[in-house]
C-alpha cells in the first residue's frame, strides 16, 4: 500500500514513519527469538547429556 505523503499531514507523516519502525523493530526481535529458540532445539537434540547435567547440576542448588 503506497501512500501519497503530499496528502498527509505532517504529524500523520511522524505517527507513520514511527508505526512502521516500531513495526520493523517487533519484527526483528521476533525472527531473533525465532532464531535462538531453534538454535536451543538443535543444540539439545546433539546434546542431550550435557542438557541433563545442567538441569541436575541446577536441581541440585
Amino acid at each position: 500500500m503506497r501512500l501519497d505523503h503530499r496528502s498527509l499531514e505532517a504529524g500523520q507523516e511522524q505517527r507513520l514513519r514511527r508505526a512502521r519502525r516500531t513495526a520493523t523493530i517487533v519484527g526483528i526481535v521476533a525472527f531473533a527469538v525465532f532464531v535462538v529458540s531453534v538454535v536451543q532445539m538443535l543444540w539439545l537434540q546433539h546434546h542431550p547429556q550435557a542438557h541433563a547435567q545442567a538441569v541436575k547440576e541446577a536441581l541440585m542448588q
